[in-house]
């Protein structure tokens, strides 16, 4: 983030160890750490969590806390930007902005539908409230127009279906204004015409820098922005840009469970011969993942010492999400983006035989096979959210729907009885829910997990053992969830590093095996021609 007048520049970083706020200016390379781990949630990506105030003189702060009753609320903070004692501010803000003038905000909360309120600067919080999206949708980057007449934000299913949106500062219909159906982020104005963003391809690659004409209404990417950015902001003038330049790093690992909680000893790196992988799943023997590239993410088998073998190249079409192996390892199902449309996929362990299921649905996250191999568990689109849908694998034979709950990333249980699946974001929580094989309602203790927590899995054959992946948006945990009281142990103490993304449990439940990322970032200065 970067300060009106273009001297200050702001990030979040883990560069000490934990995450905390830096500020320095601009051009001196000269960054000091304002927070010092006195905040204990320090990242959030899919929100403007940092902002300066408007004179220049604070960095502003917005996070996550824990109210005495253990509710999470959203709790606001500012330091000053030459070093002093944190302050705490604007308490129930998720993100804001200042009009060009400093005399109103428009803010929203972490609530169903993100509602956008607009308020006087000297009131802070309450105010008008003039939006709020249907339950499930996210509202996020609020930013006010040049003129103080508009709203912009961005609008959508979080992360990966989301849209830029504009409404009248005094509230009414919002208006769509791009069709990306993808990560679009952080909103910056440089001018009162144009509007730059971040935005992912429709192969999923990025995000791309983009340029939004709004006087025209057309967008285009800026093609001399050949670099991916996670993050973009302005002067009040546009003529100086900061911008975060990803440089992801991505590994596989493997550490095995006990009676007590695993350590950082017990885990060790996993020799892929690809530059990166994700999304690991345990066969008989070897190890499928995905392999992350720029728009062209194959899939990829690992057997020992044996060359890596690609099972999907993806030049036919991107892999998303999780691949699911069969109970023999005989078989693959992945779910392939190509041309804006997500469809399942079905290959042989050894890459051969490609085919698709179900053509007519537009699927969303990761497939989960039956313990029998004859049905596929799988989120698709229908009436603008993803439900959740059972497909035989037999080639031709039409998908059966399981209800009108939103659902995403389904696992079968190992008795084949019933389906766990996760439910729609509510701020940064959602619920784990379940049905049965049949359609008909299974019950759970009421259960939520946090953003980044969707991959769900069975210990083993114990259908009454989940594992997730707990704790906060910058570092979680691997535990296990008694499905008949909803009581809870860890099973692993890894400690700081690298997030966990995604992860497999071995058969017999003896082993984990995970992703860990790294979102590294370099921090480019753009100064733009008047």
């Amino acid at each position: 983030m970067i300060s009106r007048d273009g001297r200050f520049i702001a990030f979040v970083s883990d560069r000490d160890g934990a995450w905390d706020v830096f500020v320095g200016q601009t051009g001196t390379g000269d960054f000091q750490n304002l927070t010092k781990g006195q905040i204990p949630e320090l990242r959030n990506p899919a929100v403007r969590m940092l902002g300066f105030s408007p004179e220049g003189t604070d960095v502003l702060i917005w996070t996550k806390t824990t109210d005495a009753t253990g509710a999470v609320v959203d709790h606001g903070w500012k330091a000053p930007v030459l070093g002093g004692n944190l302050r705490p501010y604007l308490i129930g803000v998720a993100e804001l902005d200042w009009s060009a003038d400093d005399e109103r905000i428009v803010y929203h909360p972490s609530a169903p539908g993100d509602p956008l309120f607009v308020t006087s600067a000297e009131e802070g919080t309450g105010g008008k409230q003039i939006y709020a999206a249907p339950p499930g949708i996210h509202c996020h980057f609020p930013l006010w127009s040049r003129d103080g007449e508009t709203i912009f934000f961005v609008q959508g299913f979080v992360p990966d279906e989301m849209d830029l949106w504009r409404i009248s500062a005094s509230g009414g219909q919002p208006e769509r204004l791009t069709w990306h159906n993808s990560r679009v982020s952080f909103p910056t104005l440089i001018d009162k015409r144009t509007l730059l963003y971040l935005a992912t391809g429709a192969d999923v690659s990025g995000p791309w820098l983009h340029a939004l004409h709004l006087d025209r209404g057309d967008s285009h990417r800026v093609k001399s922005a050949s670099s991916q950015y996670t993050s973009i902001s302005a002067s009040a003038d546009g003529r100086r840009l900061v911008a975060a330049e990803a440089r992801p790093i991505a590994s596989l690992w493997r550490v095995p469970l006990s009676a007590g909680t695993a350590t950082a000893a017990a885990a060790t790196q996993i020799p892929i011969h690809t530059q990166r992988g994700v999304s690991p799943r345990i066969g008989h023997g070897f190890i499928v993942y995905r392999a992350p590239k720029a728009g062209t993410d194959g899939l990829w088998r690992h057997e020992g010492d044996a060359a890596a073998m690609e099972l999907w190249s993806g030049v036919e079409g991107r892999v998303v999400g999780g691949p699911a192996l069969s109970a023999d390892s005989r078989h693959v199902a992945l779910a392939v983006q190509r041309r804006g449309s997500t469809q399942l996929y079905v290959i042989n362990s050894d890459g051969s035989d490609a085919h698709k299921l179900a053509a007519e649905l537009d699927v969303r996250g990761a497939p989960a096979w039956s313990p029998a191999g004859d049905w596929l568990a799988i989120a698709a689109m229908r009436d603008g959210a993803p439900r959740l849908f059972k497909i035989p694998t037999a080639q031709g034979a039409a998908p059966i729907a399981l209800g009108d709950d939103y659902a995403l990333d389904p696992i079968w249980s190992p008795s084949g009885q019933f389906i766990i699946y996760t439910g729609r974001d509510v701020g940064t929580t959602f619920e784990i829910k379940a049905v049965n094989a049949d359609g008909t309602p299974h019950a759970l203790p009421r259960l939520f997990l946090n953003r980044g927590s969707r991959r769900l899995d069975f210990l083993g054959a114990d259908e009454d053992a989940l594992v997730v992946l707990q704790g906060a948006l910058s570092h979680k945990e691997f535990w296990v969830i008694d499905l008949r009281n909803g009581e809870k142990r860890p099973l692993t103490d890894l400690g700081p590093g690298p997030l966990i993304g995604d992860f497999d449990v071995s058969a017999d439940g003896g082993t984990i095996v995970f992703d860990r990322v790294r979102e590294q970032s370099d921090i480019l200065r753009i100064d733009l021609a008047k």
